[in-house]
């Protein structure tokens, strides 16, 4: 089915094992794992990191040498999240705080290394949409099939989501959706049965 299963909440000591036994025992998973996207969308793997925190497994996409973006309700009231890089090298990262009233939530990792940020970009009518996200089943940053923008938000309301068709599943939820160029359309919230939602990445500058 290509259905999203919605996993179940997990007990407070299982978030951090569950993502160290998904992710540990592979080196470079966004480097090295197979992908069948346009190479920029398979380079953009690389922006995008797994993160655990009050959601067990959520990403979180680089903004520049230190600096991440997430979705607010992966991160919830935590302070701190821990990071993982493609070797699997967990990193502490410390939410910025903010008063931001969007679902997103700024991250500082100064022990990230160097590596490239997605620059935004706006979604033509036709443009095909990826998302690239953390999969706990591929233990991998994974660029799933492509899907469409249905609906952009409207400039007058600054909090409302873009709904397009990329598939993603739980676990992507603060990755990026991105065009076939590798742009950030924006960053992934919600979804399911065919119908998903991100935050506009123009949306990131607000909250910065």
């Amino acid at each position: 089915t290509d259905k999203p299963v919605l996993l179940p909440r997990l007990p407070p000591a299982l978030p951090l094992l569950l993502v160290l036994l998904a992710l540990l025992p592979l080196p470079a998973l966004a480097q090295t794992q197979a992908c069948k996207q346009p190479a920029p969308v398979c380079d953009a793997r690389q922006a995008v990191f797994a993160v655990s925190a009050f959601d067990p497994v959520g990403s979180a996409v680089r903004r520049d040498e230190s600096r991440l973006v997430t979705a607010r309700h992966v991160v919830a009231d935590q302070e701190e999240v821990t990071l993982f890089l493609p070797d699997g090298q967990p990193l502490t990262a410390r939410v910025i705080p903010t008063d931001y009233r969007g679902d997103l939530v700024l991250l500082e990792a100064a022990e990230l290394p160097p590596g490239p940020a997605l620059t935004p970009a706006e979604p033509g009518p036709d443009s095909a949409l990826f998302t690239v996200g953390a999969d706990v089943g591929r233990r991998a940053i994974h660029a799933y099939d492509p899907g469409r923008l249905h609906f952009a938000p409207p400039p007058d309301r600054p909090l409302a989501r873009l709904h397009h068709s990329a598939y993603s599943q739980p676990g992507n939820s603060g990755g990026a959706l991105v065009d076939a160029d590798g742009g950030l359309i924006g960053i992934v919230a919600s979804g399911g049965e065919g119908r998903f939602e991100a935050i506009h990445a123009t949306a990131i500058a607000a909250l910065e």
